[in-house]
């Protein structure tokens, strides 16, 4: 999957971003499963946090439109793809960059992610715009699905659920090559110096958003702009640089970071426009999740299921609300004893689209559009 050759990398095939099949010290193969994977190295540690945290909020999303709000999983569920992004990009076309940026692995970059993203957010796009059929939704979608509107207030201009954060990923992108060259022979210390100085950012710039009384939606446009999430880059980026021994005391304790995570609002609920200290604490545990997910050792019997959930994530995030409003039309005058087979439903269904998507669209556009030098 992941090779070098002359600054060239053969293939991409991770999550919400590219993700590095291969990482020095910390691949990880089998013989135990489907030799198309197994004659690979790959870091299956990302797979296994990818593809939980898809799955998180696609849960998260269910018990929310049925009335139980967890902020924690919801919110920090979706920021850890934001450190998993940096990371992997570093891992990925850090090297390519790091000296000087050619055109042409500029361009091979930018055509690599378009083949990545695109395809599968076009869709989702189109049939969030026939769902909705609401005023304004069409140029939603045409802006969603094209990627221009990471250039303005995603939150207010995506047209599918959880599209907002692709917008979020365009604009980190975009910078990428110049934060590449600008940070490759930047020491760590000054990589945590910076790090800090973008969360007081944020937190500031969260301190200022408009009132309760302007409404959640009304902060939500102002809050998903890509100054509130570039600590999560900046964790990311921290996160490669921290190399730390495999092992799989590391992978239980992501795993552990995580229910912490996903546990954290059911015990402390907070305001996450207003709640600092559990905003930032939140945000460090997201850090060490993947940073030990990075350098971990995947228990053998979890390694097959680890690499699907990684290769089914980026369509889990983005299809989950399809199978929920197919299933609530089913099962829309049941009685509630009947939530637990809803529920049931509502994941094989998520399993299922996502399953078709990624064999039928994701996979089939990123290999023909990729790159191929």
């Amino acid at each position: 999957m992941l090779s070098t050759q002359d600054g060239k990398f053969a293939d991409d095939s991770m999550d919400l971003d590219e993700g590095p099949d291969v990482v020095a010290g910390h691949s990880q193969t089998s013989r135990r499963f489907d030799p198309s994977i197994a004659q690979r190295g790959r870091n299956i540690g990302l797979d296994s946090i990818r593809g939980i945290c898809a799955t998180s909020i696609a849960v998260y999303h269910f018990i929310a439109w049925k009335g139980l709000v967890l902020t924690s999983v919801g919110t920090f569920g979706v920021y850890i793809f934001f450190i998993l992004s940096a990371l992997t990009m570093f891992m990925v076309y850090g090297q390519t960059f790091s000296t000087n940026i050619a055109r042409g692995d500029l361009l091979d970059f930018f055509q690599n992610r378009a083949a990545r993203i695109l395809p599968l957010l076009l869709v989702m796009s189109a049939i969030a715009a026939w769902n909705y059929n609401n005023e304004g939704v069409l140029a939603k979608a045409v802006l969603t699905g094209s990627g221009v509107f990471s250039l303005g207030l995603p939150g207010h201009l995506s047209a599918s659920t959880g599209a907002w954060s692709l917008g979020i990923e365009i604009v980190f992108y975009i910078a990428f090559p110049v934060l590449a060259l600008m940070l490759a022979s930047v020491s760590l210390r000054a990589v945590v110096v910076v790090t800090i100085a973008a969360i007081v950012a944020q937190q500031v710039n969260l301190s200022l958003l408009p009132g309760e009384a302007a409404g959640v939606i009304t902060r939500w446009v102002y809050y998903t702009v890509p100054l509130t999430f570039a600590p999560f880059f900046a964790l990311g980026i921290l996160a490669h640089r921290i190399k730390l021994r495999a092992s799989i005391a590391n992978f239980a304790g992501a795993m552990v970071g995580f229910l912490i995570i996903c546990a954290y609002s059911s015990v402390i609920p907070f305001d996450m426009f207003r709640s600092s200290v559990s905003y930032v604490l939140l945000t460090g545990i997201s850090f060490i999740t993947v940073t030990l997910a990075f350098n971990s050792i995947v228990p053998p019997r979890l390694v097959r299921w680890s690499v699907l959930g990684g290769e089914l994530s980026y369509s889990i995030y983005l299809t989950h609300w399809i199978a929920y409003f197919s299933v609530q039309k089913v099962f829309e005058h049941a009685p509630k004893i009947l939530l637990p087979i809803e529920f049931v439903a509502f994941i094989a269904l998520t399993l299922g689209i996502s399953y078709a998507t990624y064999f039928l669209i994701e996979k089939p556009c990123r290999d023909r559009f990729r790159a191929k030098r």
